[in-house]
Parts: structure tokens; C-alpha cells; sequence
């Protein structure tokens, strides 16, 4: 299965491209977790009253957590941006299609096809076309009795 199918597939289930939408805001990276809505109130503690400075271990984590939702989100995105072109790419293919087929629904519905007068016109062609295969064999062997009479002569 392709990629494009696979997100095809995806956006058919109940939730698929939608819920990776909604993901997007609601659903963070594992091991991130989700923002809060309310302020969190706070005790501070006597270690916690220090600033924290580069390097420890609470900010790299953050970091990392960080650093793993934005790998995620760009995946996602990317999803999004090629699963945007398939559709337009299918969208151009469909129209153009239709336009087609509009076209020779026009042609088919014009009142100046007259299925007998066409089947008469293509007799027509056909007994030409008969005539024209009989005369280029009437001039082959014409040729080659040509060819012939120049050999016999150059030969002679």
C-alpha cells in the first residue's frame, strides 16, 4: 500500500486526518505533557526558589520534550502538505476528465450526427479504402516488372 493510500485509508476512518489535526494541539509528543489550561498554583519549595540555570536537568528534558513534539509536528505537516498536493493533483486529473467527456457528450448529442448518414459515410471509406489497397498493388507489380526489364537490360 502506498503512502498516499494509506493516508487515503486514514482520512476515511472515523477520526483519521481530522484526529491528527486535532493531534496536533491536543495530543502531544510521549513523554510531553499536555498544556495546562489553568495556572498552576504553586508552592515553591527552598530549592526552588534558586533560578534554573543551562544545563539542568529540567530544562533538558523540557528540551528534549520539546525538541521531539516539534519532530512530530513537522512530520505531520508534511503528511498534510503531500496529502494536499495528491488532492490537487487529482482534482486537475478529475476536471479535466470531466471537461473530456463533456466535450464528446456534446459532440454525441449534436444534431448534426446522423447515425445513418455516418454508417453510410464509413461504407463509403471502406470501398475507397479498397480501391486504393487494389491500385498500390496494381502499381507494385507494375514497379517491380519496371525493375525487372532494367535488371535484364543492365545484365545483358
Amino acid at each position: 500500500m502506498t503512502e498516499g493510500a494509506k493516508r487515503d485509508a486514514r482520512a476515511d476512518e472515523p477520526g483519521g486526518m481530522q484526529g491528527e489535526l486535532e493531534g496536533l494541539g491536543g495530543d502531544p509528543a510521549p513523554g510531553v505533557p499536555p498544556p495546562s489550561t489553568e495556572p498552576a498554583e504553586r508552592e515553591e519549595s527552598p530549592d526552588e526558589a534558586e533560578p534554573v540555570t543551562e544545563g539542568e536537568p529540567d530544562e533538558v528534558d523540557s528540551a528534549e520534550r520539546l525538541r521531539d513534539a516539534l519532530v512530530v509536528l513537522e512530520a505531520k505537516v508534511g503528511r498534510l502538505i503531500e496529502s494536499r498536493a495528491e488532492i490537487a493533483e487529482r482534482h486537475r486529473a478529475a476536471r479535466e476528465e470531466a471537461r473530456r467527456l463533456a466535450e464528446r457528450l456534446e459532440r454525441l448529442e449534436s444534431p448534426e450526427l446522423d447515425p445513418v448518414e455516418l454508417e453510410s459515410k464509413v461504407r463509403g471509406l471502406e470501398r475507397q479504402n479498397e480501391r486504393l489497397r487494389a491500385h498500390a498493388e496494381a502499381l507494385e507489380e507494375r514497379i517491380e516488372s519496371m525493375l525487372n526489364r532494367i535488371r535484364y537490360v543492365v545484365e545483358a
